[in-house]
C-alpha cells in the first residue's frame, strides 16, 4: 500500500485512464456488464458535491463576521424575493407566448 502512495496521482490517474481503455477493447460491448460499478461511483460524486458546496458556503458566510452577514443575509434576501417576484409574472407570459406560437 505504501508503493500505491508513492506513485503521483497523475500517473495513478492516466494509469487508470489506460487500464480503462484495455478493458474496453478486450470486453467490447459485453464491458456493459460492469456498468453498474460506474453508476455508484457517479451516483457517490453527486451525493458527495452537493452538501460539500453547500457547507463550504455556511463557513465562507459564517467566516465573514457578524456586520458582514447582516449584509450578505439582506442581499440574498432581495435576490430570491426579485427572482420571486419577477419569476411568477414572467413565466405565465412566456408559457402564453410559447403556446400561441406552437398553434
Amino acid at each position: 500500500m505504501k508503493t500505491w502512495f508513492a506513485i503521483p496521482l497523475w500517473q495513478r490517474v492516466i494509469g487508470a485512464l489506460i487500464l480503462g481503455i484495455i478493458v474496453g477493447r478486450l470486453w467490447g460491448p459485453d464491458a456493459e456488464s460492469i456498468k453498474i460499478i460506474g453508476d455508484i461511483f457517479i451516483a457517490a460524486i453527486k451525493m458527495l458535491v452537493v452538501p460539500l458546496i453547500f457547507f463550504s458556503l455556511v463557513a465562507g458566510v459564517a467566516a465573514i463576521g457578524d456586520l458582514a452577514v447582516e449584509r450578505v443575509a439582506d442581499a440574498v434576501q432581495l435576490t430570491g424575493f426579485f427572482f420571486t417576484e419577477h419569476g411568477t409574472k414572467v413565466s405565465p407570459v412566456l408559457s402564453i407566448f410559447k403556446n400561441h406560437q406552437i398553434v
